[in-house]
Formats: structure tokens, C-alpha cells, sequence
């Protein structure tokens, strides 16, 4: 609903050319945006980060890009950083919605106030009231995290249909997002994960989020991805890595690197959050139309559904 909002509803209203892609290609996208000298472009995080770090961006003329638009996912802070290296000058907002709250369900906000933040402290704008709570359903302290509650006039009446999970959707007259959010003392919104994506070791969870941004923040990683399998050995949940790595990297050397990717990354994690289910190199991470990341598609997942089928 975003997307449709956002890229196709509004810019007609205020005059806006609009570009549309028959099929994405990035390649394709930063040519386009040079040709037409576009000044809004609006992206998901991770064709954002394929976007900064695409050489062709040195080449062709971007300065009449004065913003982007982010919606999706979490923006992680060095995408943040390198976006403001190519654009000099360049507004990033960083929106968070879901289709059940209404379009935005959050106050969209500049990302460079606090790089890596979902939503600043200034509601106006929006009738949207949050909170953050605890498995009990009881609000947390600032600086810890927990399940996003929503009241909105936007909020929806219901699942057609679907007694049960409109019931399980709403508590108290609030909504469940099912998003681990949690707020610091000046109070923005920092994303953390799905619930149904946390990694439960051991009683602890990992957010495959925070390994993805270390992972990706290497030199060498040109794209990262984290999940949870279940280990019937220890009877936990491990993490487990996939990377894309930068073509530089000869494919006798991979095996090493990936050893000194995936012991750079522990040393930087509490023990419970290390790669012990391994770091491997992947020729593309699955994604869904709209570029969001698919971590149900990764091997490791795929390989636990056939097993599961047998």
C-alpha cells in the first residue's frame, strides 16, 4: 500500500513525473535516473545498498537527486553514510508502515538525524499512538526492546473472514505488529526484527538484522543475509550467514575469507549471537519482487522444508 501511495498516487496529485520499470535492473534504474535528471527516488533498503555501491553511479550524472525515499526495511547506518558520500546534500527519509495500520504508520523522518533510526520523536502529522511491550504485554523501559502496539483512526477493522486472526491480531483495542521495536531516551524508534524471524538460542534471541548490518559493513561483502536453524545436537536454534562477496575475491581464496570474515564478526558479538552455524558464500540473496530480502528461501531453510516433507 506504501508503494502504491508513495510512487504512484501522490506524484500525479502534486505534478510529479513518474518512471516506471517494465522489470528492474539496477544498472537499467541508475542510467534512467541520470537521463531524466530525477530528483525523488524511492527504494527499499537493500536495492539501496546496491545502489551505492554500483560503479556506474561514478560515472553518470546524479546531482539533481535531492531525495530518496526508503520504505520496507530498516536502512542500516553505513548505507546511510555511503548515500551521503555519492549525494552530496541528499534528504533520506526513512519510512515504516504496514498495510493494516494505514499508509504511514509512523512520522517519516530525515534518516541522518540518527542513521539507522525508523521514526523521530516529533508526531505531527500523524494520530498514531504507540507502545512497546514485553511478552506480558506490559510497557518496557526506554533502551529496551520489545512488540510495537498501534492505536490509529487508520488502523483496520479486521481479517475478512478470519475470526481468529483478527482476534489474535489486536489487544485491548491495540494492534500487534508483530515488529521487535525499541525507543531511546530521546525518543527514536529503532527496528530490530520480526518476531517470527528472531533466533532463539538458547533462551536468548538474535536479531538476524544486527549480524546482517556487521556482515555488511565489510569490505568484501557486497550483500549479507542471517537466519535461524534448528541444531538437533545441542537442541537450540544457531545462526548461520550467507554472502555475496565482492568479485575481487578469487574462488580459491574464498574459503579463507570467509574464515576471517565470520571470525571478525564474532569477535564484535556476544558469544550467544556468533556465526556457529557457519558463513557461506551465495551467488545472489533471494528477494521478493520488491527487493525485500526472503530469508525463507536461503539453503539452509529450503533444505529444513524438504526434510520436513520426508
Amino acid at each position: 500500500m506504501m508503494g502504491v501511495l508513495g510512487a504512484l498516487v501522490v506524484p500525479p496529485y502534486v505534478g510529479s513525473y513518474i518512471g516506471i520499470m517494465r522489470q528492474f535492473n539496477i544498472e537499467l534504474y541508475i542510467k534512467a535516473c541520470a537521463k531524466v535528471k530525477a530528483t525523488v527516488l524511492k527504494m527499499v533498503p537493500t536495492i539501496m545498498a546496491d545502489f551505492v555501491q554500483h560503479p556506474l553511479t561514478q560515472d553518470v550524472d546524479l546531482t539533481s537527486v535531492d531525495t530518496l525515499l526508503s520504505a520496507g526495511a530498516t536502512l542500516k547506518p553505513e548505507v546511510v553514510a555511503k548515500l551521503q558520500k555519492l549525494l552530496r546534500g541528499v534528504n533520506i527519509i526513512q519510512g515504516y508502515g504496514m498495510s493494516e495500520a494505514g499508509v504511514s504508520t509512523l512520522p517519516a523522518h530525515k534518516s541522518v538525524e540518527k542513521k539507522g533510526s525508523i521514526s523521530s520523536p516529533d508526531n505531527n502529522g500523524t494520530a498514531s499512538q504507540i507502545r512497546i511491550v514485553d511478552e506480558n504485554l506490559q510497557d518496557v523501559q526506554p533502551g529496551q526492546s520489545g512488540e510495537l502496539l498501534l492505536r490509529s483512526p487508520t488502523v483496520f477493522m479486521g481479517y475478512k473472514n478470519n475470526k481468529k486472526d483478527t482476534e489474535e491480531s489486536f489487544h485491548d483495542g491495540w494492534l500487534r505488529t508483530g515488529d521487535v521495536l525499541s525507543i531511546d531516551s530521546d525518543g527514536f524508534l529503532w527496528f530490530s526484527e520480526r518476531k517470527k524471524e528472531m533466533i532463539k538460542v538458547k533462551g536468548n534471541q538474535v536479531a538476524p538484522s544486527e549480524l546482517e548490518g556487521i556482515l555488511g559493513s565489510h569490505d568484501l561483502v557486497l550483500g549479507a543475509a542471517v537466519c535461524g536453524y534448528f541444531d538437533d545436537t545441542r537442541q537450540t536454534e544457531r545462526p548461520i550467514g550467507y554472502v555475496v562477496l565482492s568479485p575481487s575475491v578469487a574462488p580459491n581464496e574464498r574459503d579463507r575469507v570467509l574464515d576471517e570474515i565470520r571470525t571478525w564478526v564474532d569477535g564484535q558479538v556476544a558469544p550467544y549471537k556468533r556465526l556457529r552455524g557457519g558463513l557461506h558464500s551465495i551467488g545472489a540473496l533471494p528477494k521478493n519482487p520488491t527487493g525485500k530480502l526472503m530469508r525463507s528461501q536461503l539453503p539452509i531453510k529450503l533444505a529444513e522444508k524438504r526434510k520436513a516433507r520426508i
